[in-house]
């Protein structure tokens, strides 16, 4: 029996050790490459500002320019690097700047999502000769809106199909779960989908009638009218025997 447990638990190591035998599958896959996305983000120019800052009895403007976007996918991360040329009135010079992307799925939208969260700079200037900082700016609030790229739904959210008799059957599809990943220069995002047909969905969540329409009325609404209603009628039933009584 040892003997047994040995070899059984020996045979369970050598199956755990072979790299993807017991990986989930997926139904679709979607890469985003780093060159694509350097590609769009450089397409859309140089970015820059400028603003006032006051510094003891100094007073100016520092504008900033970023140039050469460089976005790389690692294992497990996404990084930023920019050169960033800087001029502060008495002082220019050049920065790299290097910071984090946030890769996440929205699935409501179906996007990918990559979006800087932080790349610092250091604004600079000279007084009498010496350097002195301004202050420290994050170039990731300049970035607010993310870089979307479109999602494994697609490729089609429902299909259609002519059945044999001329009716048209419409499958939906959905997202049943996914795994998001940043691979070296490029992410993958996996899926498994489900197809199920429209005819056969239930409603998730009651449909209310709009306002100043028909069967507006609630249950408890409507059992609270029909115990009023039942009381007024006893009170005209009582009006009338009373009336009754007097004319008699």
């Amino acid at each position: 029996m040892t003997h047994f447990l040995r070899s059984a638990l020996f045979f369970l190591f050598i199956l755990c050790r072979i790299p993807g035998l017991f990986a989930q599958e997926y139904d679709v896959s979607i890469y985003v490459y780093d060159k694509m996305v350097n590609k769009l983000i450089n397409s859309i120019g140089k970015v820059s500002s400028t603003e006032e800052y006051r510094l003891s009895l100094l007073k100016g403007t520092y504008t900033w320019v970023v140039d050469n976007i460089i976005i790389k996918f690692e294992k497990g991360k996404a990084a930023f690097t920019a050169d960033v040329n800087v001029d502060s009135g008495p002082f220019t010079y050049r920065d790299e700047v290097n910071g984090s992307i946030d890769v996440n799925y929205n699935a409501k939208d179906d996007k990918i999502e990559l979006r800087l969260t932080h790349a610092y700079l250091d604004i600079k200037t000279k007084v009498f000769g010496k350097e002195r900082l301004i202050k420290t700016i994050n170039i990731a609030d300049y970035y607010t809106t993310p870089f979307e790229f479109d999602g494994p739904l697609t490729f089609s959210e429902d299909f259609s199909f002519e059945m044999p008799d001329g009716s048209m059957k419409k499958i939906v599809t959905a997202i049943e779960n996914f795994n998001l990943e940043i691979l070296p220069k490029a992410i993958r995002m996996q899926a498994n989908l489900t197809f199920t047909d429209a005819s056969k969905l239930k409603p998730l969540t009651k449909v209310e009638p709009a306002p100043g329409t028909k069967n507006t009325q609630t249950p408890i609404a409507e059992d609270q009218n029909a115990v009023k209603s039942k009381k007024e009628k006893r009170e005209e039933k009582k009006k009338a025997k009373e009336q009754k009584k007097m004319k008699g």
